[in-house]
């Protein structure tokens, strides 16, 4: 079960050390930053995991975030009773947490960065943690004896400083309305930005991945939940020419996964506005669900 685990973060390694290596980052030259990513879908045991990965371009504290029943009061109800995080560093746990125990510094620390609160005894669990400049992956699982139910990940740079992330990328278990991932991204900066999202199902195969789910249905939306764009099949949009200027893995020729590309115009107010994106990946049939990838790239404004 391990092995599988460690499979699925190969994957996601793999997503930031091709835009390392293509020279993709994450602040772009007018001062455009990833803040924090968040994303909401089914947690289970082994496969079922959920994985967030993000790359730190120099040494920063983060809050990591893994919230299960205290979604109840946003009127989630098939929640994770008892999820439990872990923060790898290849195949390395480097942090990891089950019952967070409403710990003062991590309470102060969620209050900085505008995280909602989650009551001190809940099942929930959070590290506080600073890390070196690497590539990492936070893996949530079910821990209880009836595992499933949708969980939250979070991840904060509590480091007003840093750079903020590269890129970012989810694997989870996506399916049909509730049950379909979603990943919210929050950009702050000066001026205008362009951005790559990806639902990658087919395209995991190369990878070993089996029971993908086939045709992942791909929609981006703004804070206020209006429609900006949504995308069925990439193969008439877009070209592995492309993807591979942009720092993302190509996807085979003519399969169903799904991709759009946003340009944000300019953010206004000075260095410390913001603005959220939410990108939803789910199945376009009812009671079909299966793994998927969902990506965040910046890519260049003029292509």
């Amino acid at each position: 079960m391990k092995t599988s685990i460690f499979r699925f973060i190969l994957i996601v390694g793999l997503v930031f050390t091709s835009a390392i290596v293509s020279g993709v980052r994450g602040q772009t030259a007018n001062g455009v930053r990833l803040n924090n990513m968040s994303v909401r879908a089914p947690v289970g045991v082994g496969q079922e995991c959920l994985i967030g990965g993000f790359v730190i371009q120099k040494q920063c504290q983060l809050l990591i975030r893994a919230v299960g029943r205290s979604l109840q009061g946003f009127g989630i109800r098939n929640t994770c009773n008892d999820p439990k995080l872990q923060i790898f560093s290849g195949s390395i746990v480097v942090a990891e947490n089950d019952n967070w125990g409403g710990v003062a510094e991590i309470t102060a620390a969620a209050s900085r960065v505008g995280a909602f609160s989650i009551p001190a005894g809940s099942l929930d669990a959070v590290v506080l943690v600073t890390l070196p400049a690497g590539i990492y992956s936070a893996v949530v699982t079910s821990n209880d004896a009836v595992p499933g139910g949708i969980a939250l990940l979070e991840i904060y740079d509590t480091s007003p400083s840093s750079d903020g992330f590269y890129n970012q990328s989810v694997r989870a278990i996506a399916g049909y309305g509730e049950s379909a991932l979603i990943m919210g991204v929050v950009v702050s900066g000066t001026g205008p930005a362009s951005f790559l999202f990806r639902g990658i199902g087919p395209g995991l195969a190369p990878f070993g991945v089996t029971k993908y789910l086939f045709d992942p249905l791909l929609t981006l939306r703004d804070e206020l939940g209006n429609l900006i764009d949504r995308n069925d099949s990439w193969g008439t949009m877009f070209s592995n020419f492309y993807f591979g200027r942009w720092g993302a893995f190509p996807l085979p020729e003519g399969s169903t996964d799904a991709a759009i590309i946003f340009e944000s115009g300019f953010f206004g107010g000075g260095p410390t506005s913001s603005i959220r994106f939410t990108a939803i990946v789910e199945s376009k049939s009812e009671g079909v669900s299966g793994p998927v990838l969902a990506e965040c790239y910046f890519v260049p404004r003029f292509f």
